[in-house]
């Protein structure tokens, strides 16, 4: 068997087997990690009621937070976290009436975890990986428990690691085209603008 017939068998089988893992893992989003309740805050719940309030209002806060500063701001960094009101608060503003708060994060963030994943293999193929040995890292990212929590926490982790892999990718972009002496003044502008814009993530 040569190499391109190996790998003509083996890459079937590990999108086969991500895919396999990433199913078993999706039918137990809405139940592992246990949720943590409105009655017993953590982090999914402040995290959730923060961006479903900036939505709904323009302000990071928790008006359940009674007698807390909490319930008026979150201070001028961690309230400005627009990027993230929009991606979780406005689901969360729009669908309350259908599923709490945490459930609608976690299925935002298992979204959000999947489009980690492409842009990783993305990433890898452009940095020279064959295809073989992304998708071995895709499966080893799959199957860790880091990733499990992460992709089924209604938290802003997937989004933060996302946003990462995304600058990588366009800083590596960029880099190719330094090497092309095609770096415009565009690119040279736009890469701090981006790096400073995460901000609004978290």
């Amino acid at each position: 068997m040569t190499g391109t017939q190996k790998n003509q068998v083996v890459v079937p089988v590990l999108i086969v087997l991500i895919v396999i893992i990433l199913v078993d893992q999706t039918r137990f989003l809405l139940v592992y990690p246990v949720p943590d309740t409105g009655m017993w805050f953590g982090d999914e719940s402040w995290t959730m009621l923060t961006v479903r309030a900036l939505a709904r209002t323009g302000v990071a806060c928790v008006p359940e937070a009674l007698g807390s500063s909490l319930a008026h701001s979150n201070g001028l960094i961690n309230g400005s976290i627009w990027i993230s009101g929009l991606i979780y608060g406005v689901p969360a503003a729009i669908s309350s009436s259908v599923a709490s708060p945490v459930a609608i994060g976690r299925v935002i963030t298992f979204i959000v975890s999947i489009a980690c994943l492409i842009c990783a293999y993305r990433l890898s193929l452009k940095l020279s990986a064959n295809t073989v040995a992304s998708l071995i890292a895709l499966f080893a990212l799959v199957s860790s428990s880091a990733y499990y929590f992460s992709s089924h926490s209604a938290r802003l982790d997937a989004l933060t690691g996302l946003s990462v892999l995304l600058y990588l990718y366009l800083f590596v972009l960029a880099l190719e085209r330094n090497d092309k002496n095609a770096l415009s003044v565009r690119w040279i502008f736009l890469l701090p603008l981006i790096a400073m814009l995460s901000l609004a993530i978290y």
